[in-house]
């Protein structure tokens, strides 16, 4: 399941995987059913549904977070940080990005270079049509 800003949306792929074997009490070691493999975030066999903005992780965090986003088409994205008082604090990114997941880190610095202080903080992403802003917290 993949967490969304309207639920979450279910991908089951199916992978051809190797025989496994273990002991079962059904008399024989082969037994048939679903095996579960890992799949990587970043591969392209797993499609993106929508465009969205996903939660920061680590939140809250001290100095590092990173961002993470999808794109369901290439497009034009903006994401730029404020703090509580709706004040640009730092743009993270403003340039046209291709379809797929997408990570981007803030270092708790603001467009200067300058440190930020501890507090609420809300990141905003737009591209296209979409809009979303979600909030994360620096503790020092």
């Amino acid at each position: 399941m993949v967490p969304t800003d309207r639920g979450f949306t279910v991908i089951d792929i199916k992978r051809g995987a190797q025989s496994y074997e273990w002991p079962c009490f059904m008399g024989t070691y082969n037994r048939a059913g679903n095996i579960v493999q890992p799949t990587n975030e970043d591969d392209p066999v797993v499609p993106v549904f929508d465009t969205a903005l996903n939660g920061n992780y680590p939140n809250p965090f001290n100095p590092n977070t990173t961002i993470s986003f999808s794109l369901k088409h290439k497009a034009q994205v903006n994401l730029t940080i404020y703090n509580q008082r709706g004040q640009k604090v730092r743009e993270l990114i403003d340039e046209i990005m291709p379809a797929g997941n997408h990570h981007l880190t803030w270092n708790g610095t603001d467009d200067n270079g300058k440190g930020v202080s501890s507090g609420v903080y809300f990141y905003k992403m737009q591209s296209d049509n979409y809009t979303s802003t979600r909030k994360m917290i620096m503790m020092k």
